[in-house]
C-alpha cells in the first residue's frame, strides 16, 4: 500500500513538472518580436537605452550588447554609439514584464 501511495506520488510530481516545462516553451514560443519605427529623441550610451518617437508614441527599449544594429557606413559591425539624436530607425522588439528590448535597429532606408 506504502508503495503505490509513493508511485503515485512520484507520478503526479513528475507530471506538473512536465506541465511547468511546456508552459515556458510555449510562452517562449509565443514572444513575437514586434516594430516600432520613428525618430531617436534620445540616446544614453552608458544605460543602452534608446529612445524612439513614432507618431506620437515614444518607447524607451533596453539594447543588450548583441542587439543587431544597421547604419549606412557600417552595415557590419555597428554599434550604438553609431545612432545619432534625430536618426529616424525602426526597431524589431520584444518585450518582458517591464522592458522593451531592441534585438534590431536599422536606420530607415537601409537594407
Amino acid at each position: 500500500m506504502k508503495t503505490s501511495t509513493i508511485v503515485h506520488s512520484l507520478v503526479t510530481v513528475g507530471l506538473g513538472l512536465a506541465l511547468l516545462a511546456l508552459t515556458g516553451v510555449t510562452n517562449a514560443q509565443n514572444e513575437t518580436s514586434k516594430t516600432h519605427s520613428g525618430v531617436i529623441r534620445s540616446l544614453n550610451l552608458k544605460a543602452r537605452t534608446l529612445a524612439v518617437d513614432g507618431s506620437g508614441t515614444v518607447l524607451t527599449f533596453s539594447v543588450p550588447t548583441d542587439a543587431e544594429i544597421v547604419v549606412k557606413d557600417k552595415p557590419k559591425g555597428a554599434d550604438l554609439n553609431d545612432l545619432m539624436v534625430g536618426d529616424t530607425v525602426e526597431v524589431h522588439y520584444t518585450t518582458d514584464e517591464t522592458n522593451y528590448i531592441a534585438h534590431r535597429i536599422a536606420i530607415l532606408g537601409l537594407k
